[in-house]
């Protein structure tokens, strides 16, 4: 009588009975075995937690006002809440695709803090490959620079092969956004890839190297250098540099984009605070002498 799809369990259409099961459902459709996978599902549980294992026809937009209130008080940042959201509003996407729902609430997402880009300077880049240095472990410091000279993820960085190097560039084929991306070299970043493709004339670059044992190194590194307390001064921060230095040297935001592969230009207008002559230049186009 009100036009809604009966939920009755996982019946001969399959529609869900609750969050859970939809969850389920989104989970083996959607994000097994993707990038993101592990995030999405640590989202969609606590979405599930605090709103309960209703149906997924019951989520109203009344429901979700008093979940981000309750989150907002728990004092829950917007950012975190939008990722949360953005969770249930795909599981709510792939019900409605199958007829489990009839209507899907408006998910609003919340303002979210710009804040400071962190990125390292000449001097914390030198003294980090000193420590390497220090340590003899060549591994990371080659993984540092190319980092700081690339822009590609941790991820990409461990997944490069010799065959992904053509000359004077380089090609990451595994990336965030699912599309390929190659990047001019800089000399010791050549000078790199040419020693390690000598060593590891097949497969990976770097061999035997793991997330797990970057981020070890990493932290006794940062650790050593007295940055223990910093939490902003992770591997990350190296791509972060990558677009920064490229901005306050004056390269256009399209080209910084396309390097660092930003699926929009809206990501890399985070950083154009860090090229302020930028607007010293376009002001001095009014005075007299430019009429």
């Amino acid at each position: 009588m009100r036009g809604e799809l009966p939920i009755m369990g996982e019946g001969d259409e399959g529609a869900p009975a609750n969050l859970e099961t939809l969850l389920d459902q989104c989970y083996k459709r959607h994000w097994a075995g993707s990038k993101g996978e592990r995030t999405s599902l640590i989202n969609a549980n606590r979405v599930i937690k605090d709103l309960g294992n209703i149906s997924p026809s019951k989520v109203t937009t009344q429901a979700l006002d008093a979940l981000i209130a309750q989150w907002q008080r728990e004092g829950t940042s917007n950012a975190t809440i939008n990722r949360r959201l953005a969770a249930l509003s795909k599981m709510l996407t792939f019900a409605l695709g199958r007829g489990y729902i009839t209507a899907k609430p408006k998910f609003d997402r919340l303002r979210e803090k710009e804040g400071r880009i962190r990125f390292f300077s000449q001097e914390e880049e030198k003294n980090m490959l000193a420590w390497f240095d220090y340590c003899d472990n060549q591994d990371m410091k080659d993984l540092v620079i190319l980092g700081l000279d690339t822009g590609f993820r941790k991820s990409e960085l461990l997944n490069i092969e010799g065959r992904d190097r053509s000359g004077n560039m380089l090609t990451t084929w595994k990336t965030k956004n699912g599309k390929p991306r190659s990047v001019p070299l800089t000399k010791r970043a050549q000078e790199v890839l040419s020693r390690r493709i000598e060593t590891h004339k097949e497969g990976l670059l770097f061999p035997g190297m793991t997330h797990d044992s970057v981020r070890h190194h990493w932290d006794s590194m940062r650790e050593q250098l007295g940055f223990a307390d910093d939490d902003q001064y992770v591997f990350h921060v190296l791509r972060h540099t990558f677009v920064s230095r490229l901005v306050q040297r004056g390269v256009p935001l399209k080209v910084c984009s396309e390097l660092a592969g930003h699926l929009t230009i809206i990501t890399t207008m985070r950083y154009a605070k860090l090229a302020p002559h930028n607007l010293t230049d376009a002001i001095n186009l009014l005075e007299p002498d430019h009429a």
